[in-house]
């Protein structure tokens, strides 16, 4: 199955499909790290929560979007951005968006703990999620008839097992709870509103234009709404919009939208 040409070419595309946002997540919260170190050395475990819990939800708000936009705009994506008519690579995407979830949740987590020196949690963690991974995958793929499908649900199944394990870890860390609403709710909310949306977009474009063409567009549209949706469910506020790394085109994208002052 690994040394297969569909698994190279297809399951490729999927791999690069959830490695855009992956990566938007690495570098973001890379960045926060040494203020979360910084914090641990001067005692200032306040600064420390507040530090980690707005990384873990500018992450899911990455990674639900988007979850919702390669959910959606699958076939596009292949056909436009890779120049293949395949039903198996789609099907691949539409099958594993929710990796892109479970695996934003887990990097960023992994990183904060990182960050607050417990390292050997992490190394724990990555060492169960492989054995449970490796395990999973071989009686999947010689067990059943699932044959390279095998790959993706395995792929999903640790990848989720990986973000559960490392919820409980930051909890028992924080001895607190993120914020559940601004973190979970409201980016799953606008992203599954915004999907709706995109999928109409999606519906009608598709009638006249190219795809590569179809895809920009209703990127373009997804992202506007996700973020308009973002800010009045009150997810971000003006500050944290304004002193982002992208707060140049962000806070007055969202003057022009009238969303935030």
């Amino acid at each position: 199955i690994l040394l297969s040409y569909q698994f190279g070419a297809y399951a490729g595309i999927y791999r690069t499909v959830i490695l855009v946002p992956l990566l938007l997540i690495f570098a973001y919260s890379i960045r926060n790290i040494n203020l979360l170190e910084l914090g641990m050395r001067s005692g200032d475990f306040h600064e420390v929560r507040f530090k980690a819990f707005a990384m873990l939800k500018t992450a899911m708000a990455i990674s639900f979007g988007f979850a919702a936009y390669s959910l959606v705009m699958a076939g596009p994506i292949v056909r436009g951005l890779f120049g293949l008519d395949s039903d198996l690579a789609i099907r691949f995407i539409r099958i594993g968006f929710a990796g892109i979830l479970f695996m934003g949740f887990y990097i960023t987590v992994t990183l904060i703990l990182l960050g607050m020196g417990k390292n050997h949690a992490c190394i724990m963690n990555g060492l169960i999620t492989v054995f449970v991974y490796v395990i999973l995958v071989f009686a999947l793929a010689t067990r059943t008839d699932m044959g390279i499908y095998s790959l993706i649900i395995g792929f999903l199944i640790y990848s989720a097992l990986s973000a559960i394990l490392s919820y409980f870890v930051l909890v028992k860390e924080m001895r607190n709870l993120p914020d559940v609403s601004k973190t979970f709710i409201v980016p799953f909310l606008s992203a599954l509103a915004v999907g709706v949306v995109s999928l109409i977009c999606n519906l009608i474009f598709g009638l006249f234009m190219p795809d590569i063409l179809n895809a920009i567009s209703v990127f373009i549209i997804f992202f506007i709404s996700y973020y308009a949706c973002l800010v009045k469910g009150g997810c971000f506020n003006a500050y944290e919009i304004e002193n982002s790394k992208f707060g140049f085109i962000l806070a007055p994208l969202g003057r022009i939208l009238r969303i935030m002052h």
